[in-house]
């Protein structure tokens, strides 16, 4: 797979020199996806190269950037919060963490009404670990009556911010 990679990078290269044979590379690119797709896909291989497939998808995203497939500067893939058919990604979760913000708020004044200081810690636990792994800032009204509101701002800040 190493060598096919180094290749397909060769003839790329060799294709852009050629006055731009743009369709050329986008067929090199979809060969070395297919191979690579092959390369995770068989059975022989027990435990793939991670490093090496690394490398294939970085000159796939790479390529797909020079020709204004790819926004962003994401190392590899499509930018998360790109504006794909699919919506960003907070337009994509907001109905899903708006239901269960309504859910956790609720919960919590059942719990705070009786008293019950598990539930209420359950809920500080979602709010200040698990939703900050995956980049989600939930934050608790002190007003009775105003729901918690939330926003999608990424692992890296809050991990800065704490």
């Amino acid at each position: 797979m190493t060598e096919e990679i180094a290749q397909a990078h060769a003839k790329i290269h060799i294709a852009l020199l050629n006055n731009f044979d743009t369709p050329l590379v986008l067929q090199i690119l979809k060969d070395l996806m297919t191979s690579a797709n092959k390369y995770v896909a068989d059975p022989a291989q027990d435990n793939p190269n991670v490093l090496v497939m690394n490398k294939a998808c970085m000159i796939v995203t790479k390529f797909l950037r020079i020709f204004g497939v790819v926004e962003g500067m994401d190392e590899l893939g499509f930018q998360a919060s790109g504006s794909g058919e699919g919506g960003s990604v907070d337009v994509v979760i907001k109905p899903y963490m708006d239901k269960f913000t309504e859910f956790r708020d609720a919960v919590r004044e059942v719990a705070t009404e009786s008293k019950s200081v598990d539930i209420l810690k359950l809920c500080d636990k979602v709010r200040d670990d698990d939703l900050p792994e995956v980049g989600i800032r939930l934050l608790d009204s002190s007003e009775k009556g105003v729901k918690a509101s939330w926003d999608l701002v990424g692992v890296e800040e809050l991990k800065r911010e704490n």
